[in-house]
């Protein structure tokens, strides 16, 4: 196989002498929809006519034009009554035969050189038996006609399945190398007909002997060797072909010199595709619409991409509002320029951002990077308008803006329609991709379990907060995992700690929830990095904007595994900052919606799990999360307990949901004992008022610390003490007691699940200071702290954040 680059990668191969096809190739009588968007828009699949198509390859040195159309030989016969001798060819829609209709799977076969004298005939007789695949065979067979399975891997009506494919194996002796499919594709293909051997085809042979009566097992006759373009778009004719050093004729290809064939093929990549798609949608929907013209000769971007999309400018005449309504009523059916200064609907935010690019975006557009800047136009304008969109949504009333964001944030998802062509074609390339590394293992016996390959995915990496200790800590273990582990986040930053960084276009911090960035990542860069690292399984760590997007490409994409993690009480948090159950409610609202869209949740405690329930989420579908520490890092050893007095720490996040105005009476009962000192760790929109409440008390308030500082802080301590009632898990204490710190928590929330109560610390009523007070009067008792503190740290050393995480992993493993 012959890998074509560029355009004089192509050139310099041609200057050879021999003979050149493109073997695979469309014109406007391809015009049935076979794929889910030429359906949907009721477009045919190409708009190019036969004349040009034949101009377009003997251009780019084709020793001769052939069409393949789908079950139409049309083509080739106009061009022969025009005087054009052209090899009468199809591309025939096949089935394996199945009692249930709805169950046959479809085959295309290229099929070759039919005899002209009767060529309709033979045609009609095709057309008559294609619906069972063996007696098509068998007729190619009978009256040597050439023929081969186009695209072999890629399942036309999602049915291919491995038996079929080894039925192929079977049936025919030539496989095409597609240049719509990608260089792994393709490199799939030659690997297994290279690797066959005799001993696979008889066993084959064997196996579907009631099926086939007269198996191809002769091993010297599999070829993989010839290319078509399969070019569905004028510009994209002849940009694969086969070459072959000593053939006169399409016929030698098949039956003289089929050795020598060589595929020369320009493999394709899912940009070309979603390009492709738009072109012959453009095509069609332009066809006599004059007044479209008009209006995009009037914006020199949108003529710019009118012209990418079809090879010639617009007509220009004067601009003017009647052109915009006519277009508006006539060609597009809505209101949109009639509101283009107006309400701001997703179609006009469109066209605004299309306007917005400057002119040099679309300098250096060729041949070779067509499709490369065309998608990368269609993703600058639909990040666009997604700023635009939430900009518009932020000149809702201050304070507002965060809540009605989980409300309105599905709304992204109607630019779903905007970039269903890149969507798709990156689906069918994932897909295809799968199947022919399903082929490789399950054909030539190599059927070792398929190591998985999880995108975790996570809003929040660079907060102070559960979450983002849990990323970095799979990031500090990835490498002893048998499969490949990434973890993405969403930032203009570089990497911190060896996260892939998805660009943010969109960034914004509620004053509600400081402690949170809200990042809206570009949703066509998520979908590039899902398929880019060939994930079986996407895992969504939260579900704000990039959790969104992982969702949509998990589930709207690629049709993989979804996981979630409830990391947090965010209906909870909320609901207590504003005391609105309203706004509670719409957050559970959406999350409900999330998750159940999710094939596990997992929780990270038996509260958390209980709240989610109760709340409507399927419970069938929640897990437990036992999530660990870092026991190594946070270890008493090598420290030396002050003994001057009593030493009380908290570190979380200062804010009410966190229940720290419970501990203000706390502090100052306690605090009438002179040799008490309390250290708050940690930052928050609650820590001036509770700095100004406990002014004069032994009290000092550290900020974040990081690295060393924080681990010395916490082995400082006597006695930890955690009032928050909402935390699904509750990093802190588990951190303290791997110091050899007594924790005191409450009885709600997750923290308690990691506390033996009267062991390694206390466990007491939320929402109630006098129960905490009682027990740091009971644990003033520095002989009783150090005994519950060597039983903490004993605790701790069987809950390591490895062994957690490896239970946790055999998830992706089943």
């Amino acid at each position: 196989m012959y890998t074509i680059t560029s355009v004089t990668d192509a050139r310099k191969k041609k200057e050879h002498k021999g003979f050149y096809v493109d073997l695979h190739s469309h014109t406007l009588y391809s015009n049935k929809p076979t794929n889910y968007l030429t359906k949907r828009i009721g477009i045919g699949e190409c708009m190019t006519r036969p004349m040009d198509a034949y101009n377009r390859a003997k251009s780019q040195g084709m020793s001769i034009y052939t069409a393949t159309d789908h079950d139409s030989i049309s083509a080739n016969l106009e061009l022969i009554s025009q005087g054009i001798d052209v090899p009468i060819s199809v591309e025939v829609s096949a089935r394996f035969p199945h009692a249930n209709r709805k169950k046959r799977c479809k085959i295309h076969v290229l099929t070759y050189d039919i005899p002209k004298e009767n060529c309709e005939s033979i045609f009609t007789t095709i057309m008559d038996i294609r619906d069972n695949i063996y007696d098509l065979i068998a007729f190619y067979d009978k009256l040597n006609i050439p023929y081969m399975i186009a695209h072999p891997l890629y399942a036309v009506n999602e049915l291919l399945t491995t038996d079929i494919f080894e039925q192929l194996l079977l049936l025919a002796d030539h496989f095409e190398l597609n240049g719509s499919k990608s260089l792994e594709t393709n490199s799939l293909l030659d690997h297994i007909i290279s690797s066959l051997n005799s001993e696979h085809l008889e066993m084959l042979a064997d196996k579907y002997s009631k099926k086939i009566k007269h198996p191809k097992v002769n091993i010297a006759k599999k070829y993989a060797n010839k290319a078509g373009q399969d070019a569905h778009i004028l510009s994209y004719v002849a940009r694969s072909f086969t070459y072959n050093s000593s053939a006169q004729h399409i016929r030698d290809l098949f039956f003289t010199f089929p050795e020598q064939n060589e595929a020369c093929v320009r493999h394709s990549v899912p940009e070309n595709l979603e390009y492709v798609l738009y072109r012959v949608g453009i095509e069609h929907k332009l066809k006599g619409k004059p007044a479209i013209e008009a209006m995009i000769a009037s914006d020199p971007n949108l003529t710019k991409i009118y012209q990418m999309l079809t090879n010639h400018k617009p007509k220009s005449i004067e601009f003017s509002k009647k052109v915009f309504f006519y277009v508006d009523k006539h060609f597009l059916g809505s209101r949109m320029f009639e509101n283009r200064f107006g309400k701001d609907d997703i179609r006009t935010l469109l066209t605004r951002s299309a306007q917005k690019l400057p002119i040099n975006f679309f300098s250096g557009v060729n041949d070779d990077t067509v499709a490369e800047k065309f998608h990368e136009i269609v993703k600058e304008i639909v990040d666009h308008t997604v700023i635009d969109y939430f900009d518009a949504k932020r000149k809702t009333p201050v304070g507002t803006f965060f809540f009605n964001l989980f409300k309105t944030m599905g709304t992204i998802l109607d630019l779903e329609k905007y970039i269903t062509p890149y969507a798709i074609s990156t689906r069918i390339f994932h897909e295809t991709r799968r199947f022919g590394e399903q082929v490789k293992q399950t054909v030539l016996g190599e059927n070792k379990p398929r190591s998985p390959r999880i995108g975790h995915f996570f809003d929040t990496i660079y907060e102070i907060n559960g979450p983002a200790k849990f990323a970095i800590s799979i990031l500090s273990i990835r490498d002893k995992l048998d499969g490949l582990y990434r973890i993405a986040t969403c930032s203009n930053d570089p990497s911190k700690y060896g996260e892939d960084v998805i660009r943010m276009i969109y960034g914004y911090q509620p004053i509600e929830y400081r402690n949170i960035s809200v990042r809206f990542p570009s949703l066509i860069e998520v979908i590039n990095y899902c398929y880019e690292y060939n994930f079986t399984h996407i895992h969504a760590a939260t579900p704000g904007p990039l959790g969104l997007a992982a969702l949509f490409a998990a589930k709207h994409v690629f049709n993989l595994p979804f996981f979630v993690t409830h990391h947090t009480e965010l209906a909870q948090y909320i609901g207590e900052y504003t005391d609105d159950i309203k706004i509670e409610q719409t957050i559970w609202d959406y999350l409900n919606w999330f998750y159940s869209q999710a094939d596990i949740i997992f929780a990270l405690s038996c509260d958390s799990k209980q709240i989610l329930a109760h709340h409507g989420i399927d419970e069938s579908k929640i897990r437990i999360m036992k999530r660990g520490i870092d026991i190594d890092r946070f270890t008493p050893h090598g420290t030396q307990k002050k003994t001057d007095g009593f030493h009380i720490v908290t570190s979380c996040r200062m804010s009410t949901d966190k229940r720290l105005q419970d501990l203000i009476p706390v502090v100052k009962n306690i605090m009438k004992r002179t040799d008490i000192s309390w250290t708050f760790i940690g930052d928050g929109p609650y820590k001036p008022l509770l700095q100004k409440e406990l002014n004069g008390y032994h009290v000092n308030f550290t900020g974040f610390l990081h690295g060393a500082d924080y681990v010395q802080a916490l082995k400082n301590a006597d006695l930890f003490v955690f009032p928050s009632i909402d935390d699904t898990f509750g990093q802190t204490p588990l951190e303290a007691m791997a110091c050899g710190v007594p924790v005191i928590v409450t009885d709600r929330g997750g923290p308690k699940d990691n506390v033996v109560d009267g062991e390694t610390g206390l466990i007491v009523r939320g929402k109630h200071p006098q129960d905490i007070i009682n027990a740091i009067t009971i644990m003033l008792d520095k002989s009783l702290l150090s005994t519950m503190g060597m039983k903490a740290r004993e605790y701790m050393e069987t809950r390591s954040f490895e062994n957690a995480f490896h239970e946790f992993y055999t998830y992706y493993l089943k």
